[in-house]
């Protein structure tokens, strides 16, 4: 090639030189963009999986509200209308949680008029629990003898509650309430409860 004393080889080696270098640089370029592209993509791909983790609990507090609010319509259509139902006393949400101290627990329900009678619904109410002591069943009275008995006297409705000892030994199963009305066109009935539910608030 004259006074550059420059084969035609070396020209093209430095052409193709210069080429793979644009293309490398162009490569980089391409592996740049891709790579802030995917950490977009992650990051989006967080924030659409928390908001469908938050749209989810959303979803299942409404749901919980829901079965709450029918609930509760159940029991006001009940208490308005007692022409539709048995005369006689329900419960409502028995409960039975523990003390701060040892072997106490307190209980806690709701008792409703059931029926279409509009006299004051009176009567007791016997608690007694099931369980295992000493690998023998045994059955502990709450409120079974006639000075321990719960007394209630309502009109609609009346939420009573009260506290009582287990023996730390002691294992319980199961919780029976008994309500044994004092009139005589209303029936005595048996509720039974699984302990560990109660505890566990299920």
């Amino acid at each position: 090639m004259g006074k550059g004393n420059l084969s035609v080889p070396a020209i093209s080696a430095i052409s193709d030189s210069s080429k793979l270098d644009f293309e490398l640089r162009t490569a980089r370029q391409k592996i740049t963009a891709l790579t802030l592209e995917i950490e977009k993509l992650k990051r989006s791909a967080q924030v659409d999986y928390k908001t469908a983790e938050q749209s989810q609990k959303i979803l299942r507090d409404k749901e919980i509200q829901i079965q709450r609010q029918q609930q509760e319509l159940a029991f006001y259509r009940k208490l308005l209308s007692p022409e539709s139902v048995k005369l006689g006393v329900d419960v409502k949400d028995f409960s039975v949680r523990a003390s701060v101290n040892q072997g106490e627990y307190y209980y806690d329900f709701l008792l409703m008029r059931s029926g279409g009678s509009k006299k004051v619904a009176k009567g007791k109410i016997s608690i007694s629990i099931d369980g295992i002591q000493g690998d023998v069943m045994r059955r502990i009275d709450v409120a079974s003898a006639d000075q321990d008995q719960i007394k209630y006297s309502f009109k609609y409705f009346q939420r009573l509650s009260g506290i009582f000892d287990l023996p730390s030994d002691f294992q319980p199963q199961k919780v029976s309430l008994v309500i044994a009305p004092s009139s005589k066109s209303s029936d005595k009935h048996k509720n039974s409860y699984v302990w560990q539910e109660l505890i566990n608030g299920s």
